[in-house]
C-alpha cells in the first residue's frame, strides 16, 4: 500500500503577519519570534505590524522585533508610546531582550520608568541594555524608591544584573535590606568588594528577617571571599546566640572556603543538629584544603543523628577523594547526601570504578534529581575509562 506523504506547516513568512485572519498575523508574529534572527528579512512586515488596529497583533510583533537585533530598536522606542500596556510592555521587554545593541533606547526607557504598567518591564531592559551607560544606574536608583512594588523589584533585579559597576545602589539596596527585601540582599551579593559596607545591615537581617537569612548569608560569603575583613564578624556570628543566625554564619563561612576552615571545625561541636551538619557539608565542600578537619569528622561517623553520620562519609570522602566512604554515602537516607557522592564519584571518573554498581542502583531513586546525578556519574565514569584504558 502506498504511503501518504508527511506534510509539514509552513515556516511562517513576512507576508502572513499581513494576513486578513487576526489571528493568522498574530501567529505568523509568534512563529517569526521562534524563529529569530533567521527570519530578519521579515523584519519590515514585523515594524509594519506594530501599526496594526488589532492590538494583539502589536503586541505578538514587538515580541517577535525582541529576537531581530539592532535594526527593530528604533520601531520598538516608537511603541513604547502604543495606546495599549501590553503593547508597550512588550516593547521595553524586546528592548532588554535585544541588549546592548539597543543603547539609543536608553533615554526613551528612562522616561518610562515610572509608568505602573510598564515600568518593571523597562527597568529590566535598562539592566540588560545600560551596564556602560552612567546615566542608567541613576534612574534605577530612582526607581527604587518608587511606590509600585513591581518598579521596585524589577529595579533591584537590574542593579542585580549590572553588579560592582552599580556601586552607586549600595546605600538605597541596604535602605530595601533593612525593610526585609530579599532581592536586595541578592543585588548586594553580585558586588562583591563594592557592597561591603552592607555587612553590618546583612547581619542585623540573619537576626531581624529570618525567612531571607539564606539571600543574606550568600551576600556575606559573596563579599567575603573578596573582602576578607567580613571573615572575623562572620565567625564571631557562628557563635551567636540565635541558632538561625549561627547556621547561615556557617554558609556564609563555607562558601569562603579555606581561611574558614578553623571557624567550621569549632562550629562541628553546636548544639544544633543543623548547624553541624552545615558545618560538615561546608568542609567537604572546601575538600582537600580542609584535610585538618579528618579527625574530628570521623567523630562526627559516630555521631546519634543519621544526618550528621551521613553528611561526615560524604565530606570525608570529599577532603581525600575516600571512594568507600562515598560508596557509602551512596546509601544515606538524605537524598541530599546520596545527590552529592554520585556527583562526586562522577568527577573522581575511573578511579572510582568500584563504585559502579551501587551507583546503578540509584538509577531509580526516588530522591529529587537522584537518578540523574547516578545516570551522569556512570557516563562520566564510562567516558574517563574509554580515554585511559589500563595499560
Amino acid at each position: 500500500t502506498a504511503v501518504a506523504a508527511k506534510t509539514y506547516a509552513p515556516i511562517p513568512s513576512g507576508s502572513r503577519v499581513k494576513s486578513h485572519d487576526s489571528r493568522v498575523r498574530c501567529s505568523a508574529a509568534d512563529g517569526l519570534r521562534e524563529i529569530g534572527l533567521k527570519a530578519k528579512d521579515a523584519v519590515p512586515a514585523l515594524i509594519e505590524a506594530l501599526k496594526d488596529e488589532q492590538y494583539k497583533v502589536r503586541a505578538r510583533a514587538a515580541r517577535a522585533l525582541g529576537q531581530m537585533g539592532a535594526q527593530a530598536v528604533d520601531a520598538l522606542v516608537g511603541a513604547l508610546k502604543d495606546e495599549h500596556k501590553k503593547v508597550r510592555k512588550n516593547a521595553a521587554s524586546a528592548l532588554g531582550e535585544i541588549g546592548p545593541q539597543a543603547k539609543q533606547a536608553v533615554p526613551a526607557l528612562i522616561e518610562v520608568l515610572g509608568d505602573e504598567a510598564l515600568g518593571g518591564s523597562a527597568a529590566w531592559a535598562l539592566g540588560n541594555i545600560g551596564r556602560e551607560i552612567k546615566e542608567v544606574v541613576p534612574a534605577l536608583i530612582e526607581a527604587l524608591e518608587s511606590e509600585d512594588k513591581g518598579i521596585r523589584w524589577d529595579a533591584t533585579r537590574a542593579i542585580r544584573q549590572i553588579g560592582p559597576k552599580a556601586e552607586r545602589a549600595v546605600p538605597i539596596l541596604i535602605e530595601c535590606l533593612r525593610k526585609g527585601d530579599a532581592l536586595a540582599a541578592s543585588a548586594l551579593a553580585e558586588m562583591g568588594t563594592a557592597a561591603t559596607q552592607a555587612v553590618p545591615a546583612l547581619f542585623e537581617t540573619l537576626v531581624e528577617f529570618p525567612d531571607m537569612g539564606g539571600s543574606s548569608s550568600i551576600a556575606l560569603g559573596r563579599i567575603g571571599r573578596q573582602a576578607k575583613e567580613v571573615i572575623p564578624a562572620l565567625i564571631e556570628a557562628s557563635t551567636a546566640e540565635y541558632p538561625q543566625v549561627r547556621y547561615y554564619a556557617v554558609e556564609a563561612l563555607g562558601m569562603i572556603g579555606a581561611e574558614a576552615v578553623d571557624a567550621l571545625i569549632a562550629a562541628l561541636a553546636d548544639g544544633d543538629t543543623r548547624v553541624r551538619a552545615h558545618a560538615i557539608e561546608a568542609l567537604g565542600e572546601v575538600g582537600p584544603a580542609a584535610a585538618k578537619a579528618k579527625p574530628r569528622l570521623v567523630e562526627a561517623l559516630k555521631d546519634e543523628k543519621e544526618t550528621i553520620r551521613s553528611h561526615a562519609t560524604l565530606a570525608i570522602g570529599r577532603i581525600d577523594t575516600d571512594v568507600p566512604a562515598l560508596i557509602r554515602a551512596l546509601d544515606a537516607k538524605d537524598w541530599y547526601v546520596r545527590w552529592s557522592a554520585a556527583e562526586v564519584l562522577g568527577k573522581i571518573g575511573s578511579q572510582a570504578s568500584q563504585a559502579v554498581p551501587a551507583i546503578r542502583q540509584l538509577l531509580n531513586d526516588e530522591g529529587p534529581l537522584v537518578g540523574h546525578a547516578a545516570a551522569e556519574a556512570l557516563a562520566k565514569i564510562e567516558a574517563d575509562e574509554q580515554s585511559h584504558p589500563p595499560l
